[in-house]
């Protein structure tokens, strides 16, 4: 609740007293969720170090927990670290979930950052074909506009940047969309 209402230190501060209180005596899903969700927070306020270590927590008590797998792999993608386990920790959630366009949208990015330019496109396509065009989803046409554009499809990288541009809530992805139609370029 502190999170959904801006309140981020008070939402760390919160999972933080959860994650103290947790031993091999809980849920192992509920631990893993509880951290997980510590290092989303965490991240999103530019701890990484911190994230990426409650991150490695959460998967101590459920290897599988497919949502921290992927963000903790997309984050480790944004970040260039550790290229292997991002794509390694993606992997998973595309073999577990292959149609959930956010998984599929990861490992396609995980690909592009990596240079696999034409294996990215296939996941993305794969991505497209499952996502629903709300604001929440614009980074996955941004993501499909740079694709394609590296895989040189110009045309179907603008007609990806324009519909991530329509759909973009956030003023920053917005500007950026907007030099890449602009520019033509990424």
């Amino acid at each position: 609740a502190h999170y959904r209402m801006g309140r981020s230190e008070e939402a760390i501060r919160a999972l933080q007293k959860g994650a103290e209180r947790l031993d091999e005596n809980n849920d192992a899903e509920l631990a893993s969720d509880i951290l997980a969700s510590l290092g989303d927070v965490l991240y999103d306020c530019g701890r990484k170090e911190e994230a990426f270590n409650a991150y490695d927590r959460a998967l101590e008590y459920n290897a599988n927990n497919l949502i921290c797998l992927n963000n903790y792999a997309y984050f480790l993608s944004l970040d260039n670290k550790e290229p292997e386990k991002a794509a390694r920790m993606s992997r998973i959630t595309v073999e577990s979930e292959g149609d959930n366009p956010t998984y599929l949208d990861t490992y396609a990015w995980i690909l592009f950052r990596r240079g696999h330019y034409e294996q990215a496109r296939i996941y993305i396509r794969e991505a497209l074909r499952y996502v629903d065009e709300t604001p929440e989803n614009a980074t996955i046409y941004d993501h499909a506009g740079d694709i394609f554009y590296k895989c040189g499809d110009r045309t179907d990288a603008l007609a990806y940047w324009k519909k991530a541009l329509a759909l973009a809530a956030d003023k920053t992805l917005q500007r950026k969309v907007l030099r890449k139609i602009r520019r033509r370029r990424i």
